[in-house]
């Protein structure tokens, strides 16, 4: 089976935000993320930033999809965000007790996390082309930009990329934060992966790294 592929990340450096270089975590490897495994070396350097975790039976489950309070609570890990929130964000479905509340309602404050109809929708899987949309906000955010490194992206269904996300998408591969599947679709509506989710967020830390120190 074919896999999506990513750009090779550019060599990593600090990856944190306004805040001191935090020292490293102590190595930590997954029972099911071998040193040949596509995206061994995001994972490896996000989970050692604590910016990543994986299962207690040792896993990381590479393939599985990931929620939308999963992936926000690892943007908002990874970029450093915080907002000040004088009153609890009101979405029907996200209660103040719950694990990912401080990190969402941060990121639905500073505008990166949108909800609809009421709801943010926390336990939905996200899509690829939602990831990508919140990873350029987050850019946006920290006040950062992505140069283009080569032409835009030549998907095949690009036609199937939702009109709020295009742009997103585009940025992100022009930057080389993304590219698509081996037969050369982006696959927006695709549930994202943990995999995945690992790949695009280190890589576009190793883009803009440098800049939001």
């Amino acid at each position: 089976p074919f896999r999506r592929t990513y750009p090779k990340p550019r060599s990593s450096r600090g990856l944190l935000k306004r805040e001191e270089k935090e020292e490293p975590r102590e190595e930590i490897s997954f029972i099911d993320v071998s040193p040949d495994f596509w995206g061994y070396e995001a994972i490896k350097s996000l989970s050692s930033k604590g910016i990543i975790n994986g299962y207690k039976d040792g896993s990381f489950m590479p393939d599985n999809s990931i929620t939308r309070a999963e992936f926000g609570k690892i943007v908002f890990t990874a970029f450093k965000l915080h907002a000040d929130i004088p009153n609890p964000i009101q979405f029907a479905d996200v209660n103040e007790k719950e694990w990912y509340y401080d990190c969402l309602a941060s990121l639905s404050a500073i505008g990166i996390l949108k909800g609809e109809d009421g709801k943010i929708f926390p336990d939905r899987e996200i899509t690829r082309e939602e990831a990508a949309t919140l990873i350029k906000r987050c850019v946006d955010a920290v006040n950062s930009e992505l140069k283009a490194q080569r032409e835009s992206s030549p998907f095949i269904d690009a036609d199937e990329i939702s009109d709020y996300a295009k742009e997103n998408v585009d940025i992100l591969y022009r930057a080389g934060v993304i590219n698509g599947d081996g037969t050369g679709r982006f696959c927006p509506k695709d549930n994202l992966s943990r995999g995945e989710a690992s790949a695009m967020v280190y890589n576009v830390l190793n883009i803009i790294g440098g800049e939001i120190l």
